[in-house]
Formats: structure tokens, sequence, C-alpha cells
């Protein structure tokens, strides 16, 4: 379905269907997005403006999105460098998507505040990734993960999760209490959840 011609739409809940983010392009209001069980596993935009010859222009495309759900789906490392031209994003919800790692090149998503990486198979790196990458982050959810330690070097980084205010570890493989005290080091850290650990 085309819904061009509601140019004031804000948001949308188009879980449970096979649906593609750009399905949506045409919505340039658009601040909500829920894509839930949409068996994404990656982002085509052929139709979409381009900024060069490889990369979709997003910031054309969503330019006030702000919270974008996809939850539940099949997507890869590489697809999600793709997410990374969304100028407004502010809340990602990428649980449940059997992710093992996460890009390398994850590199700036400057607004972004929460980010939901729960039900992954996200091992300790992933601290290193979210780390520097976004710097306006202030909830992180690794729950039911493969995280064995918190690196304290990672932590250490004076430019590192500056404004992160919650941090959920519940269900990962946290050995001991040591494993966790590398938090200590956040000076800003209001909340942290770690139950379910062998500890």
């Amino acid at each position: 379905s085309d819904f061009s011609s509601i140019r004031n739409l804000a948001f949308i809940d188009a879980g449970d269907n096979q649906l593609s983010l750009a399905a949506f392009a045409t919505l340039p209001a658009l601040k909500e997005l829920i894509l839930v069980n949409n068996h994404i596993s990656s982002f085509h935009f052929e139709d979409a403006a381009r900024d060069d010859d490889s990369a979709p222009s997003l910031s054309l495309l969503f330019p006030h999105l702000t919270k974008l759900d996809l939850s539940h789906n099949t997507l890869t490392p590489a697809a999600l460098t793709t997410l990374r031209a969304l100028p407004c994003l502010r809340d990602l919800n990428l649980s449940f998507n059997r992710l093992r790692h996460l890009p390398s090149s994850l590199l700036s998503f400057p607004r972004l505040a929460k980010l939901n990486l729960a039900s992954n198979e996200l091992r300790d790196d992933v601290f290193s990734s979210c780390a520097l990458s976004c710097p306006a982050l202030t909830h992180l959810n690794l729950m039911n993960n493969c995280i064995a330690v918190v690196p304290r070097e990672i932590l250490a980084d004076d430019d590192a999760f500056l404004a992160l205010r919650e941090i959920h570890l519940g269900n990962n493989e946290l050995g001991s209490w040591g494993d966790v005290l590398p938090l200590l080091l956040l000076g800003g850290l209001e909340k942290v959840v770690v139950y379910g650990n062998p500890f």
C-alpha cells in the first residue's frame, strides 16, 4: 500500500508482516516505526535517492525518525551500518536478531539514547562497539547474551559511556561480582540489573 498521500503520518506499528524499511520511505513526517517480526535481514532502497553510488540517503528518506523497533528479525551486522545515516534516531531496538557481534564500522549514532540489544548472542566486545559510537547513550539493554565480563579497559576510557544512566546485564555469563565491578568507573550510572548470572 502507498501511504505517501498521508503527509503527517508520524507513527506506524507494522509488526508481524513481511514489510521492509523501504516500504515506508515515502513518509517524511514519520517519527516512530515498529517493524517487529518482519523477516528483515538487510535493507534495500533501489528506488531511493542516494548520496553516492552505494549508500541510500536515509537522511532524506527518514529525516525525523526518532524510534525504530527492528526486534525479532534476522538482521546481519553488515545491515546495521545502513542505520547510521538516520540523523535523528534516539531509540533503537535490535533485540532477538541472533546477532553475534556488531560491525566494527558502527561509528556514529550521535543522538542515540536508548539501545536494546537483548536476546542476541553478543559477547564482551559489544562494549567496545558501543562505547564511542553512541556518545549520548543513556540506556543500554544487554540482557540474555553471552557476556562473561565487563571490560575495565573500555570503561576506563574518559570518553566512554559518559551519558549512560542504566544498563541491563541480566541472564548473561558473568561468573562473579568482580566481573561487574568495572561499572563503578561510570560515575553517572544510576541503575544496574544483573539478575540471572552464575554468581
